[in-house]
């Protein structure tokens, strides 16, 4: 794993959407970046500013690996 996951906010969130990396991660369908964020802890459960999570961001965008 990178080092660098280490120092990065997981539960960072994008000051409009609030968004963390996961839910970006998922919405995107990044599966890899996904698994990788899970793995050091971030929050499966947190809601962006619609109420939606990273699971209901990736059945949204079709995004099957990730789910």
């Amino acid at each position: 794993m990178n080092t660098w996951i280490r120092y990065a906010d997981l539960e960072w969130r994008h000051p409009v959407s609030g968004r963390t990396p996961l839910m970006q991660a998922a919405a995107a369908g990044d599966a890899k970046a996904a698994e990788v964020l899970c793995k050091c802890g971030a929050s499966v459960t947190a809601v962006d500013a619609n109420g939606a999570t990273a699971l209901a961001l990736a059945v949204t965008a079709d995004s099957a690996p990730v789910v």
